[in-house]
């Protein structure tokens, strides 16, 4: 992401991207002196753990939210941001491919340069894709992720097995 980022330094104006969440101290300064390092300061902001209120909060206020990851075996935080109404870039390391078909965010390849480009697009879409991609994913999560569409899909497949048994 910071390396995505410093080539879009020009671009960000008037942006903030907030990098909240915890992890090893050690690596956390890491991040953040690459970030100096790279010119980012000014635009990057490291608040830590945020949880609650705060957190869908954060979330709702969020023009996109980005989990660039190599591997995530669902990304439940992608899951909050999309019922928040807040669209989502994330990569193929994830089980989110949902987001083209439901037009909610972008599913692309691991690695900087994909990441670069899906920011310099999502910074440039209007207001109304924004909004549009932030309904499309509060769809996407009533219609398959909550607790009584879950239990429904468990119900219809079980009792298919159970029929499918019978005979």
């Amino acid at each position: 992401l910071l390396e995505a980022l410093s080539h879009l330094r020009l671009d960000l104006d008037g942006y903030e991207v907030i990098i909240a969440g915890e992890g090893e101290p050690d690596y956390v300064e890491t991040l953040k002196k690459a970030a100096i390092s790279l010119g980012l300061s000014e635009v990057v902001i490291f608040v830590g753990g945020v949880y609650g209120a705060e957190k869908v909060s954060l979330l709702q206020s969020a023009d996109f939210f980005v989990l660039p990851t190599y591997s995530e075996n669902f990304g439940i935080v992608v899951a909050e941001s999309l019922a928040c109404g807040t669209p989502v870039i994330t990569t193929d390391g994830t089980p989110w491919k949902e987001l083209e078909d439901y037009a909610c965010g972008w599913y692309i390849p691991v690695g900087a340069n994909a990441l670069k480009k899906t920011l310099r697009e999502a910074i440039s879409v209007t207001e109304e894709t924004i909004e549009r991609m932030g309904r499309n994913g509060r769809r996407l999560v009533q219609t398959k992720y909550t607790d009584k569409s879950v239990a429904l899909r468990f119900f219809e497949k079980y009792t298919f097995l159970l029929s499918s048994n019978r005979k």
